[in-house]
């Protein structure tokens, strides 16, 4: 098998555990793990949802936070105010 076939696999598992999640007009893809995000918040350059892990379900710490960062880089100043 040559690399790039097996790259190519590779990525094609990873993304099958992946799942995408629309809050508001924006989207999460995060492992299909995490359910029930919800919008915690939203700033200028991010989008912060809590979600649920359901492989830590009924554990100390079975909620998490998840972070979208968006255009952070489309302007010259975005570096500055991550």
């Amino acid at each position: 098998m040559t690399s790039d076939k097996a790259s190519d696999m590779n990525k094609e598992m990873i993304w099958k555990n992946w799942k995408a999640h629309q809050i508001g007009k924006h989207f999460f893809n995060v492992d299909s793990r995490y359910s029930k995000l919800v919008k915690l918040g939203q700033g200028a350059y991010a989008v912060v949802c809590s979600a649920k892990d359901e492989r830590r379900r009924g554990q100390k710490g079975d909620k998490i936070a998840i972070k979208k960062i968006m255009d952070l880089f489309s302007n010259k100043s975005g570096g500055f105010h991550s």
